[in-house]
């Protein structure tokens, strides 16, 4: 079955000579957190650049791992990807 999950970053421009995210190949030096509400994910870009980003995903595979067992906030349905 498709899940969808949402990644929320605050005052990143991909259009921004100044931006290290593209320079660096666009990806994470850390595990990435994702989630897959929306309203969590547009919660965490509130800036003045927000960026969201959005992974399709159709098979457990393709999946991080759920983290709401063990989480301090597991309303926010957290999803962790591997560098």
């Amino acid at each position: 079955a498709r899940l969808d999950f949402w990644r929320g970053m605050q005052n990143i421009g991909l259009d921004d000579n100044k931006c290290n995210f593209l320079k660096d190949g666009g990806t994470e030096v850390a595990p990435m957190s994702t989630t897959k509400d929306l309203s969590v994910a547009v919660e965490y870009s509130m800036s003045t650049r927000p960026l969201l980003f959005r992974l399709v995903t159709t098979s457990f595979m393709q999946r991080g791992a759920d983290l709401r067992f063990l989480s301090a906030f597991p309303v926010e349905a957290e999803y962790l990807y591997q560098p």
